[in-house]
């Protein structure tokens, strides 16, 4: 079984505790699937098993510099930009779980309907921004 294929593992810790541990490429390959990823302006990397998900187009990590640069090894997806990307269909809720997402553009993309139903669930979501104007979204 491939770790990558998992979409999260728990890991015991020293004293019997379970953790989640999110696997991002994971949910933002299933973001891309249920999105039309495809038929979007720019995919560039997505869904790439040889392609780092902090170089993927739209995606933003933690351990960057100001040119997008990986300084650090262990980043975390903090924010997607896909506006006028015609993402299409539905987000899947899982996008909601990524655990350290601080922000989401995803106006000008009028087929595109967005799913909170994790989102309520998230206890201590980081989100901060959410951007969805001119999408098929209707409702919070």
């Amino acid at each position: 079984m491939k770790l990558w294929s998992i979409r999260s593992l728990l890991l015991l810790t020293a004293t019997g505790v379970a953790k989640a541990i999110v696997n991002e490429r994971d949910i933002l390959v299933e973001f891309y699937q249920a999105t039309g990823g495809n038929a979007w302006n720019n995919d560039y990397g997505w869904a790439d098993q040889t392609t780092d998900i902090c170089d993927w187009y739209g995606v933003t990590c933690n351990g960057e510099d100001i040119t997008g640069r990986r300084v650090q090894e262990s980043s975390k997806v903090l924010a997607l930009n896909l506006s006028s990307n015609f993402v299409t269909g539905r987000t899947p809720a899982s996008l909601w779980t990524l655990p350290s997402l601080e922000g989401v553009d995803l106006s000008d993309n009028p087929h595109l309907e967005v799913d909170f139903t994790s989102l309520q669930q998230v206890a201590s979501s980081p989100l901060k921004k959410l951007a969805l104007r001119k999408s098929a979204t209707t409702s919070m």
